[in-house]
């Protein structure tokens, strides 16, 4: 565990906005020193947790935090106080009940079509043989298990835990979108289920930062913010091309792999409970 002191404080930084996860960190203590430096974020370890600094109004999510300027003299190792006395807390927009089916039916048809045979949506990042081999039996695994709701899929993910490419693996990000689709849905139980085979597998599986945001899904259930907006836009049918646009982009591929793990859930979740009187569409 790294501990920062006052004396050794470079640098002190002001929030405009804190995911409620990140906040509950810094309540502990404000004090923080840098992991990983990018060219408009950073990560810092508070204690023995990672939280997430991005320039401000970049993107909000439960370990993210904005802040007015991400200072130039930052680097690994430096340590920083973080202050949230004016800071507003991200928390996502609270969703009426939902249906997973309609969320399913507002998906564009070319979306519904490319379930691959297997029936579950593989992201493109793993299509290749090095990481398909792997991938496509713990898809399939993972969906059977959300069909059925007997064998807990222990094996399926820790297979899939820090696999691909990203600095967060695409395995990982895809998990992030079927545990977030479950509990929006209200698969509570579905949630907790893979939630804590993710919590107990996860550490030793991934990166440090990969292993944050799949802590903050587990523990509040929440993502990113352009996910949360995707589920809004599908539940509200307005915008959901352009929701779709803005959640893909996020990232190399993270978008990408968390919309194949929405719709994959969607999938397996409408294969339980098919629509009455309607073919399902592949």
């Amino acid at each position: 565990m790294i501990v920062s002191h006052s004396r050794d404080i470079k640098t002190k930084l002001e929030a405009s906005i804190a995911g409620a996860v990140a906040a509950r960190i810094l309540s502990r203590s404000s004090h923080a020193r840098i992991t990983h430096v990018f060219d408009k974020s950073f990560y810092a370890e508070v204690g023995d947790q990672l939280i997430c600094g991005l320039a401000e109004d970049f993107l909000n999510g439960p370990i993210n935090i904005c802040v007015n300027e991400i200072p130039r003299t930052l680097n690994e190792g430096t340590c920083i106080e973080i202050s949230l006395a004016k800071a507003k807390i991200w928390e996502p927009k609270k969703l009426g009940p939902i249906n997973a089916n309609n969320l399913f039916q507002n998906l564009p048809a070319t979306y519904r079509r490319d379930l691959i045979d297997a029936k579950s949506l593989m992201p493109k990042s793993l299509s290749s043989p090095l990481f398909r081999n792997i991938a496509q039996p713990a898809l399939s695994e993972i969906c059977l298990f959300l069909r059925d709701k007997k064998t807990a899929p222990v094996r399926a993910i820790k297979s899939l835990l820090g696999l691909g490419p990203g600095l967060t693996p695409s395995g990982d990000d895809f998990l992030i979108g079927m545990m977030l689709l479950l509990h929006t849905v209200g698969e509570k139980d579905l949630f907790r289920k893979l939630a804590k085979i993710v919590r107990d597998l996860a550490p030793p599986q991934t990166s440090s930062i990969s292993n944050a945001h799949l802590s903050a899904m587990t523990d509040s259930a929440q993502a990113n913010c352009l996910l949360h907006e995707l589920l809004f836009a599908l539940q509200e049918k307005k915008s959901i091309k352009q929701a779709l646009i803005r959640a893909e982009n996020f990232g190399h591929s993270s978008g990408k792999d968390a919309i194949a793990g929405i719709i994959t859930a969607l999938f397996a979740l409408r294969q339980r409970h098919p629509p009455l009187n309607r073919k399902i569409m592949f």
